[in-house]
C-alpha cells in the first residue's frame, strides 16, 4: 500500500520563519584573536532571497608583527541560521599577505560584490602610487570567488561604497577617494559591470577657494536612473572645518555640479544617501569641535535634487555626547512610509550605543531603540526587507567584550529587541546653507581621468575563500535547521560527527545529497529512506559550508527537492 505523504512543496526552502522573529548575533574569528567590524548589510534576492548579507573585515594576528586585515562575507537567513562566513586572504605567487578592506556590498542575479581596498604592508599608509587600491570581489551565491580586481587610480586610493544601477542591469557605481602626492585628497566616482570591467571614472578635483588645494571624499551614491549624486565632505588643505559635499554627474559620469552644505562653522561629513522621489535622504554628522567628539550630532536631512537646497534636516541626539549617523532607509510598507536612521552614540565615559531612530511620513522622528552590551557596540548599517505585515530590518555593526566582534540584528520596523526604549529625542530643526563650489567648474580644478593604471590583477594577485581562508562561525552553536517537515542538527556540526536528518514517518524520501559549494556531489544515500533518524557521515568531507538536497513525494506523488544549508567545522 501507498504511503500517504505529509509533505507539502514550496518554491523556498521553508527554513524561514515568521519575519518577525528577533534575533542578534555575533560573528567572531573562531580561533584567533583579533577584531571585527561588519560595516555594511543588504537583504538578498533571488534564490536566496530574504538571506540577510553583510561584509566587512577583521585584523587578523592582531598586536603581532605579522597582523593582516581580512575583508569578510557573512550570510544569515531570517530564522538566524548561519548560512557562511568567509574571510578573504589576498596573496600573490610569493605568498606575501596583503591587507584586505571590504566597506560596501552590493548584489545582482549573479552574486555579491563587494569593494574595500587591498595594500602591501610595506606600502600601508603611502600615498605613492600602488600604496593603497581600490579592491573589488566578486562572489557567487554561497561566498566563492568568481573573481577579484586590484585598481589604481594614482595614489593611496579606497572604495567606500558600491551601488547596483538596477538588480538586472549588469553595472554598478563605485565611489570613494584617492591621496595624492601634492597632499591633496580626490574624491572619484566609477562605473563597472558585472565582468569587473571598468565602463568609466571621473575625479574630481574640487576647489572651495582658487589654487588651494583640497580635501574632498565621496562616502556614498545613489542613481534616478539619468543622474548620479554621491555625498561626503570637502575641506581646504590646512583647514579643519570639514562641510557636508554633495556631487551631481550624468550617466556617463561627466561631471554637472557640485555643492557644499554646512551649518556656520560646524563640521559636517554625510556618509549615507539614497533617492526618496526628487529627493535625496542623507544620514551623517555635525561636529561642534574640531578632533573632539563632544557636542557631536547625528544628522538626517532631506536635499531636493530639483532646487539643490536642503529641505529638511534634524539633529538627531541621544542624550549622550556624541552621536554618528551612518546609515538611512526609507520603507513604504502597506502604504506606511518611514524612514530609519542607524549609528552610534558615543558617551564622554563609558560604552558606545548602537542606535536607531524611526521617522515618520513627515521626516520627524518618532522613536529611538537604543542597543547595549557588556561593551561597546554600534550599528554601521541598515536595509529591509517588504513582506507586508512581514517586513523586516537587517542592521550590522560591531559590540565588544575582550574584542570587536561582527553585530547582526534582525528586527521589526519598531527596532524592537530585548533593549531599552527610554531616551528621548531631540528633534530640533537646524538650518543648513546650500553653496556652490567655488572654481568648480573650472576645468583646472575638475579633472577627468578616464586612463586607470594597473587596471589589472598585479602580480597574479588573487582572493581565496577556500585555500586560504579562516572559517568564522557564529557566536551560537547548536543550532537546529527545523521545518515542519525536517529537522537537521547538529549545525555547524563537527568534522567526523553525524549529521542528523531528522523527519516524520509518513513521509517518503526517495534521496539525501549534500554538494559543496561549488555545486559538487560528495554524498548520497538512494532508494527508500524509511528511518526517521537519518544519520550522514562528515569524516570524508572538509570543513566549509554543503548543501543537502532531500528528494522526498508530495502531497500530489511528484517529486519535491528541499536545500538546507549546513557547515562542517
Amino acid at each position: 500500500m501507498k504511503k500517504i505523504s505529509l509533505l507539502t512543496c514550496f518554491a523556498i526552502s521553508s527554513t524561514f520563519l515568521n519575519a518577525q522573529h528577533v534575533f542578534e548575533k555575533h560573528v567572531y574569528p573562531k580561533n584567533i584573536d583579533g577584531d571585527l567590524e561588519l560595516k555594511d548589510v543588504l537583504i538578498a534576492t533571488n534564490s536566496d532571497s530574504s538571506d540577510i548579507i553583510s561584509t566587512g573585515y577583521y585584523i587578523y594576528g592582531e598586536d603581532s608583527t605579522f597582523q593582516t586585515n581580512h575583508a569578510v562575507l557573512v550570510s544569515h537567513d531570517t530564522s538566524e541560521t548561519l548560512n557562511y562566513a568567509y574571510d578573504y586572504v589576498a596573496f600573490d605567487p610569493s605568498s606575501n599577505a596583503y591587507n584586505t578592506n571590504s566597506n560596501s556590498i552590493a548584489q545582482d542575479s549573479s552574486g555579491y560584490f563587494m569593494v574595500g581596498e587591498v595594500n602591501d604592508n610595506s606600502y600601508h599608509g603611502s600615498t605613492a602610487n600602488g600604496g593603497m587600491d581600490i579592491l573589488i570581489i566578486k562572489c557567487n551565491r554561497l561566498g566563492g570567488v568568481v573573481s577579484s580586481k586590484r585598481i589604481d587610480i594614482g595614489g593611496m586610493d579606497v572604495a567606500y561604497s558600491i551601488k547596483a544601477t538596477s538588480l538586472n542591469s549588469g553595472k554598478f557605481l563605485v565611489c570613494g577617494a584617492s591621496t595624492k602626492t601634492n597632499g591633496s585628497i580626490r574624491s572619484f566616482i566609477m562605473e563597472i559591470d558585472n565582468n569587473l570591467n571598468i565602463n568609466w571614472l571621473s575625479q574630481m578635483d574640487l576647489r572651495l577657494s582658487s589654487g588651494t588645494t583640497t580635501f574632498s571624499e565621496i562616502y556614498d551614491i545613489t542613481t534616478d536612473g539619468s543622474s548620479i549624486w554621491g555625498v561626503g565632505a570637502i575641506r581646504n588643505n590646512g583647514s579643519l572645518n570639514r562641510d557636508g559635499l554633495v556631487v551631481k554627474l550624468n550617466n556617463s559620469g561627466v561631471y554637472q555640479t557640485s555643492r557644499r552644505v554646512y551649518n556656520g562653522t560646524d563640521r559636517e561629513v554625510f556618509y549615507h544617501v539614497e533617492m526618496d522621489g526628487s529627493n535625496l535622504i542623507i544620514a551623517g554628522d555635525t561636529k561642534k569641535r574640531v578632533f573632539v567628539n563632544a557636542n557631536s550630532r547625528m544628522l538626517a536631512m532631506q536635499y531636493n535634487t530639483a532646487s539643490n537646497t536642503v529641505t529638511k534636516a534634524f539633529w538627531l541626539k541621544s542624550g549622550l555626547s556624541t552621536d554618528v549617523g551612518h546609515d538611512i532607509i526609507k520603507t513604504n510598507v502597506n502604504g506606511t512610509i518611514n524612514y530609519y536612521v542607524v549609528g552610534e552614540a558615543i558617551p564622554s565615559t563609558g560604552n558606545n550605543k548602537g542606535v536607531l531612530y524611526k521617522l515618520n511620513s513627515s521626516f520627524l522622528p518618532i522613536k529611538h531603540v537604543r542597543y547595549s552590551g557588556s561593551g561597546n557596540a554600534g550599528l554601521y548599517a541598515i536595509d529591509t526587507k517588504d513582506a507586508g505585515a512581514s517586513s523586516y530590518l537587517g542592521t550590522v555593526g560591531y559590540s565588544s567584550g575582550s574584542n570587536l566582534n561582527g553585530y547582526v540584528l534582525k528586527t521589526n520596523l519598531n527596532g524592537t529587541t530585548g533593549c531599552s526604549d527610554t531616551i528621548s529625542i531631540d528633534s530640533l530643526r537646524i538650518n543648513y546653507n546650500v553653496a556652490s563650489l567655488l572654481d568648480s567648474i573650472d576645468t583646472t580644478y575638475t579633472t577627468y581621468t578616464p586612463t586607470i593604471e594597473r587596471d589589472t590583477l598585479i602580480d597574479s594577485l588573487f582572493c581565496s575563500d577556500t585555500t586560504a581562508a579562516k572559517y568564522l562561525r557564529n557566536k551560537f552553536s547548536g543550532i537546529e535547521i527545523q521545518d515542519k517537515d525536517f529537522v537537521i542538527y547538529p549545525n555547524p556540526v563537527e568534522n567526523g560527527r553525524n549529521l542528523n536528518v531528522r523527519f516524520e514517518s509518513g513521509i517518503e524520501v526517495k534521496e539525501i545529497s549534500i554538494y559543496n559549494i561549488l555545486g559538487k556531489l560528495v554524498a548520497y544515500q538512494t532508494g527508500e529512506i524509511e528511518k526517521q533518524l537519518y544519520m550522514l557521515s562528515t569524516k570524508n568531507l572538509t570543513s566549509g559550508m554543503y548543501i543537502i538536497h532531500i528528494n522526498a513525494l508530495d502531497n500530489e506523488g511528484n517529486i519535491c527537492t528541499k536545500e538546507y544549508k549546513v557547515m562542517v567545522e
